[in-house]
């Protein structure tokens, strides 16, 4: 063969190597970058839970002292922020 086909031959297989190490390094960072969400999803769920604890023992208060007291706003509300939640997490799986 000619040499300066095998010269670029080489050329082209030392960019080839720099590009997969470029691409095994990405793929690393993107995974703890993803890692790093699911973990703050994860917190983000635990908080959420709470809320709704927190909220349930409201909405009980409230229903004590005013049966009419507006428990249906409370639990439309819940029910957006844990479909927002689903729809997060879903969105990272």
């Amino acid at each position: 063969m000619d040499k300066g086909i095998i010269k670029n031959l080489e050329i082209n297989v030392g960019r080839a190597i720099e590009m997969i190490a470029y691409l095994k390094k990405e793929k690393s960072t993107l995974e703890k970058e993803n890692e790093s969400l699911r973990r703050r999803i994860g917190e983000f769920a635990g908080q959420l839970a709470e809320q709704k604890k927190a909220l349930a023992a409201r909405g009980k208060a409230l229903r004590q002292a005013r049966p009419d007291s507006g428990l249906q706003e409370v639990r439309d509300r819940l029910e957006k922020l844990v479909g927002k939640l689903a729809a997060l997490e879903d969105s990272w799986t």
